[in-house]
């Protein structure tokens, strides 16, 4: 993780060097894809490379959003999906918010690390909006695909599309309060809804998400596809999340 920090870090640096901040479209519009390739395969192989003042910035936004979506894991792990979806969920500001700042201290230490980076980099982007026509919501809109990755399963995919927009919100959410959330302070005591958050959530939906991971794991530790057990495990999951 250390070199995908100094990667994030110095992308940043980049963007707010040579106008980013002031970028209309920032992070929505994209650039050439043959050129954007041909960089991101440099910055690869070249720890120390050096990216040009004359590059489209557009290039170097989309080097940051596709970051996440190649990471052998997905940032926020499949696991706490529904987390942040209930903490979300909650009608009062400070109570969600809590939840929120809870839910973000599940994560592994090198994630948080990571999302601190990009959402501090996104709450500053967002004041500017006025020039960038890109506000918090629009912003979550370009990441949340890559943060909230979808399984590669057919079927979950079709959940992950149904469940978009509460993740979309769960990004927009933190980009907005981003110095709350991921301030040091911590509460002594936890929310006081918080093991209980997730009851306030449709339990179906609940089922479904955590079937996200289950499903993830068995495609990816089979060796044999054709072993019936494997088969009949996955399909069982299958027809629970179709119910």
């Amino acid at each position: 993780m250390d070199r995908t920090s100094t990667y994030l870090k110095y992308c940043i640096t980049w963007l707010k060097d040579n106008g980013g901040n002031e970028l209309e479209g920032i992070f929505r519009k994209s650039p050439n894809e043959r050129e954007l390739q041909d960089v991101q395969k440099m910055m690869e192989k070249q720890k120390d490379y050096n990216l040009e003042s004359s590059l489209d910035p557009h290039l170097v936004a989309n080097l940051v959003k596709r970051l996440w979506g190649n990471l052998k894991e997905p940032i926020i792990p499949f696991n706490l999906y529904s987390t942040f979806i209930a903490a979300n969920s909650m009608e009062d500001l400070s109570e969600r918010l809590s939840n929120i700042k809870e839910a973000i201290s599940l994560l592994p230490s090198p994630n948080k690390t990571l999302l601190h980076i990009l959402f501090e980099y996104l709450h500053e982007l967002s004041q500017h909006h006025q020039l960038t026509l890109m506000d918090a919501n629009n912003l979550a809109i370009c990441f949340t695909p890559n943060l909230f990755r979808a399984p590669t399963s057919e079927t979950i995919s079709i959940l992950w599309i149904a469940e978009l927009g509460r993740f979309i919100a769960v990004v927009s959410t933190i980009i907005t309060h981003f110095e709350y959330l991921f301030s040091p302070t911590i509460p002594q005591d936890k929310p006081k809804n918080f093991r209980s958050i997730q009851s306030k959530y449709s339990s179906d939906t609940l089922k479904n998400l955590a079937a996200l991971e289950e499903i993830k794991k068995i495609e990816h530790t089979s060796n044999n596809q054709n072993d019936f057990n494997w088969v009949q495990k996955l399909s069982i999951i299958k027809d629970n999340l179709k119910a």
